[in-house]
């Protein structure tokens, strides 16, 4: 079952999908872009159904929609890593695109990872994408645009999903709760992703979490005590990137706050700019953990960053 489909379904970038099958103007490849993992994966097989349904839909009953659902239709390969993507990797996949198709129709490759492909495993890829194989069509996810080279990006039709609005993502979490306030919380922190407002919505840590964070931005004072701080936020990756996703969202949430003018202490104590280089900090954080940078000290940079901005605020 794909994740979050009837919400995907009434999207632009859906629209977009079907207007182009509609019309037989399908690309050679493309690059679909967001910050939304778990979304952007539910997007690269609803892209995959739309072109091989029955009715080009991606109705889900159909036996094309049906095998897909289940990674098993046997025109459709599909490349996801939870490590860097290798030349060689590239490679297979490249010569894979000259092979006759076992089944009528276009043969589709995914790359649902692109940010882990490195500028080698990327170059390998150029030639295929600027003298696309007829018959085939390759699509990027990434959720980082910038890891992308520009002959890459230059090559592929860009599609950004959407960032989902409050109302989108309290219907679907209504789904899966009718604790009202839990969602209202849920959506207020979710920076306009449906996965991370899911996380939050079963993350019965959630409000400690909150505190947390919260003590960052009101108590935290700088070098004099950054160790005690750098250790709420965990020991591991997981509770460190789970304390980063609320960071992310309460910064999120004081801008909102701050560009609408509506009164919020702490968003009283900042000024726009500063919290849009707090978030931008966050942002820069997520890249070195996933870097394999080492966790206490993307922590401990984080937070003297984020003192030396309370500090030009004094």
């Amino acid at each position: 079952m794909i994740k979050y489909k009837d919400v995907i379904t009434l999207s632009k970038s859906y629209e977009l999908m079907s207007h182009e099958l509609q019309n037989n103007t399908l690309a050679h490849s493309y690059m679909v872009i967001s910050d939304d993992k778990e979304t952007l994966y539910s997007y690269l097989k609803v892209m995959a159904q739309l072109i091989y349904c029955d009715s080009h839909t991606a109705c889900g009953k159909c036996s094309a929609c049906v095998r897909i659902d289940n990674d098993n239709h046997t025109n459709i390969k599909t490349l996801m890593s939870d490590d860097a993507i290798k030349v060689d990797n590239i490679k297979e996949l490249v010569l894979d695109t000259y092979m006759t198709a076992l089944e009528d129709g276009v043969k589709l490759y995914i790359i649902a990872d692109g940010e882990k492909m490195n500028e080698s495993s990327q170059n390998k890829l150029l030639k295929t994408l600027e003298e696309p194989t007829k018959n085939v069509i390759i699509i990027i996810g990434t959720t980082n645009e910038n890891s992308m080279l520009q002959t890459i990006r230059s090559r592929c039709k860009k599609i950004n999903l959407s960032v989902w609005n409050a109302e989108t993502i309290f219907i679907e979490l209504s789904n899966h709760s009718t604790d009202k306030d839990k969602i209202n919380t849920a959506v207020k922190f979710s920076s306009g992703s449906i996965s991370r407002a899911m996380a939050i919505l079963l993350d019965e840590s959630f409000q400690i979490k909150h505190n947390n964070v919260m003590s960052v931005l009101t108590d935290f004072k700088g070098s004099a005590n950054v160790s005690k701080f750098v250790n709420i936020f965990g020991a591991d990756k997981d509770q460190v990137v789970s304390h980063l996703n609320v960071f992310e969202g309460i910064i999120s949430s004081l801008l909102q706050s701050k560009i609408k003018g509506i009164d919020d202490h702490i968003a009283s104590t900042y000024t726009v700019g500063s919290l849009a280089n707090i978030y931008d900090l966050i942002i820069d954080a997520y890249k070195r953990i996933n870097s394999n940078c080492n966790i206490s000290n993307v922590v401990f940079n984080l937070l003297l960053q984020i003192a030396e901005i309370k500090y030009k605020l004094a």
